[in-house]
């Protein structure tokens, strides 16, 4: 039956030499061109042993197996001398396919095997590097891409998927030699310990669980403790951790103390951290600035951003998303999808926009790999404050432009046109949001068919985030379905979650079972689908006045303006605080200088955000040459630029205390009317306040 299927078939004679393993001799076509040779072939013993001594004999000594395991390499060896022949795989079990390909591909290389370079360069996009050209004999070893034709590396969206994901796989594998990946495992339990005293200190400095059988739920809680609601969430995890570690025990919604919560043996925790933690030092010292300031910043009297910007530095930052070896690897991956995108890419320009770009650690990180001829990069955040920042710091890249862009809203009205992006980038950010959905489904109407999405997000949530960025406005916004427990989402459900809404393919990276997962961290690439409307020209985004951002006022720079003050008149001294305030505010929320801000406006309704608080009332010390002279809550307190004038006359030259928005005086007394005029924040800080004096 074999036999006259076979008869079906076509013979050609092989183009190589073929040894078969019916004789274990060199085969003639007249031989294995016809059926019945194949009929023998499935009946009689294999010679395997006879075949591979017949190479030998004929001087072969390299040998490629094709297969999906390199099997009959170990049969071949155990046929021939131990110290006979080059063997070498094709694919090997466990071992990741590019891997071992790419292994012996060198091999062949090195033995003399004549490679198609051109054939296994065709997909990809490459770059020409100078090198020294005296320790060589002046000889060039590139391929000439110039001989290729444009389809050749402009490819279609399948294609520029393939590359890209291919790029940021073989640049997962390369980790920062100064990482110490094999210590991160013990870091995280160190971390542990010390989150786990800070919030046992921190219930104690409060007076809850200080004796036996004394329980609340995360409401009661709350309002013992003064805690603002916006923390509720943070506080059930404080509260299930310490269930888990065996200090409470939880019925239901009830958490009870059997025995007093223990002493928190903080510094000890402190100590152990400090001495193995030193090479991330600045991420140690954040967290100890939180935990130090954890019972002000849950009663809401103390700006939880002062923690990261203490007195306006960015030097936290820097370290967390900038240098810190964790954050290096994973932007070294974004860098990779990037270039490879760039150079696969045929449109021009290459519009790109990034979400919640913030101090610009990932942007920093990409930004040099933008053609500058062929790119239109639009930098995007909620606030103010980090446009200023970037908008100086990457001064060097021209084809930056700055905007504002909540993600959590419709983009199109915002200004932003639909399918107008070719690459939307997003670290961090979009596990900001109250539903992750909603949020993901906006982010794929900015791209343009088959445009690429690529997010650095954490998937893992330790537990000193709950010290330290859960405190900030935004991480515990989450009200969606998808997510219980905290914002984040492990790396297999962002790839579901980009699948449900609408995305064709979708890749994480390191890749599952990868050690580096032990970062806990991802970068994840989605593809929009590349079918659809033809994509519309990109957005327009209107540039404010940045004209000021970086001048000097002449009047505030140096203790004297302060010195100045003190010898006018009343009146005089008024107008001259009021003018340095006035263009503090304007400089802030980066408004033309001619713009005039009434002083009676309330600074949160005009667009100073928290993130611009900080930086005001920064601003406005360093102009006084008066360090550590205005609260964290400034702008809380005194709303308008005439009430900090007010309290800054009082502070600053012994004038009648001014009154805080908290508790009004009979020039402005708070009727429902005014009430309703205050923003969320605040309302929330008066009530603080006065729930403070009881």
């Amino acid at each position: 039956d074999f036999e006259r299927v076979a008869r079906e078939v076509t013979y050609y004679a092989p183009t190589i030499e073929l040894i078969s393993d019916v004789t274990g001799e060199i085969a003639s076509f007249e031989e294995v061109g016809n059926a019945a040779y194949w009929r023998r072939h499935l009946r009689q013993p294999v010679q395997f042993a006879a075949s591979m001594e017949t190479l030998r004999r004929e001087n072969y000594s390299l040998f490629v197996e094709i297969g999906p395991n390199p099997t009959l390499l170990g049969m071949g060896r155990r046929c021939l001398p131990s110290d006979y022949g080059i063997w070498l795989p094709s694919l090997r079990e466990n071992l990741n396919d590019w891997v071992q390909m790419l292994e012996s591909l060198a091999v062949l290389y090195v033995q003399g095997v004549d490679v198609d370079w051109g054939g296994y360069d065709q997909d990809y996009s490459r770059q020409r590097l100078p090198l020294p050209t005296y320790p060589w004999i002046r000889s060039r070893y590139w391929y000439d891409f110039a001989s290729l034709k444009p389809s050749a590396y402009k490819a279609d969206a399948l294609t520029v998927w393939n590359l890209v994901v291919d790029a940021a796989q073989q640049q997962a594998w390369q980790a920062p030699i100064d990482i110490n990946l094999a210590s991160y495992a013990d870091r995280w339990d160190m971390l542990e310990r010390l989150t786990r005293a800070y919030i046992v200190s921190t219930l104690r400095q409060f007076g809850v669980f200080s004796q036996g059988d004394e329980g609340y739920t995360v409401e009661a809680l709350l309002e013992k403790c003064q805690i603002t609601q916006g923390y509720r969430k943070l506080i059930h995890r404080w509260l299930v951790r310490l269930s888990e570690d065996g200090l409470l025990e939880q019925h239901d919604e009830v958490f009870v103390s059997r025995q007093p919560l223990p002493n928190a043996s903080l510094e000890q925790a402190q100590w152990e951290a400090e001495a193995h933690l030193a090479d991330i030092s600045p991420l140690l010292e954040y967290i100890q600035r939180c935990g130090n300031h954890l019972t002000e910043i849950l009663k809401g009297a103390y700006n939880p951003l002062e923690t990261l910007f203490p007195n306006g530095s960015f030097e936290t930052t820097q370290f967390l998303y900038h240098t810190w070896p964790l954050v290096r690897y994973y932007n070294n991956i974004v860098r990779a999808v990037i270039q490879s995108a760039v150079g696969s890419l045929s449109v021009n320009p290459i519009r790109v926009l990034e979400i919640g770009a913030g101090t610009g650690g990932t942007s920093a990180a990409i930004l040099s790999v933008f053609p500058p001829d062929r790119t239109s990069y639009t930098y995007t955040d909620v606030s103010d404050f980090f446009l200023g920042h970037a908008e100086q710091k990457f001064s060097a890249y021209p084809f930056i432009r700055y905007g504002l862009l909540n993600i959590e809203k419709d983009p199109q009205a915002q200004g932003y046109t639909p399918g107008s992006f070719d690459i939307v980038i997003a670290a961090n950010a979009l596990h900001a949001t109250r539903d992750i959905g909603e949020t993901l489904d906006h982010a794929r109407t900015l791209l343009a068919p088959g445009g690429l999405l690529v997010l650095y997000e954490a998937t893992f949530h330790h537990a000193w985030f709950d010290v330290t960025t859960g405190l900030i406005e935004g991480w515990e916004q989450f009200e969606d379905a998808t997510r219980a427990d905290n914002p984040l989402l492990t790396a297999e459900a962002w790839r579901d979650l980009l699948l449900v809404h609408g995305f064709e393919r979708v890749a994480t990276y390191p890749e599952a079972a990868s050690v580096m997962e032990v970062l806990s961290q991802h970068i994840i690439v989605a593809q929009a689908t590349a079918q659809g409307e033809k994509a519309l020209p990109h957005v327009n985004i209107e540039h404010m006045d940045h004209t000021r951002v970086g001048e000097t006022n002449p009047m505030s720079q140096t203790p004297e303006f302060l010195a100045g003050l003190g010898e006018m008149l009343p009146d005089d001294r008024t107008e001259a605080l009021t003018a340095f305030v006035r263009e503090r505010v304007t400089r802030t929320l980066r408004l033309p200088a001619a713009h005039v801000i009434d002083r009676r406006a309330r600074l949160m309704d005009i667009g100073v955000d928290s993130l611009m608080a900080v930086e005001l009332r920064n601003t406005l010390e360093t102009g006084l040459g008066a360090q550590g002279t205005l609260p964290a809550t400034l702008i809380f307190d005194y709303p308008t630029i005439e009430a900090i004038v007010t309290f800054m006359e009082s502070v600053l030259f012994a004038a009648p205390a001014a009154t805080p928005i908290s508790e009004p005086g009979p020039a402005e007394m708070q009727t429902t009317t005014d009430l309703e005029e205050l923003s969320d924040d605040e309302v929330t800080a008066m009530l603080l306040k006065k729930l403070g004096e009881l």
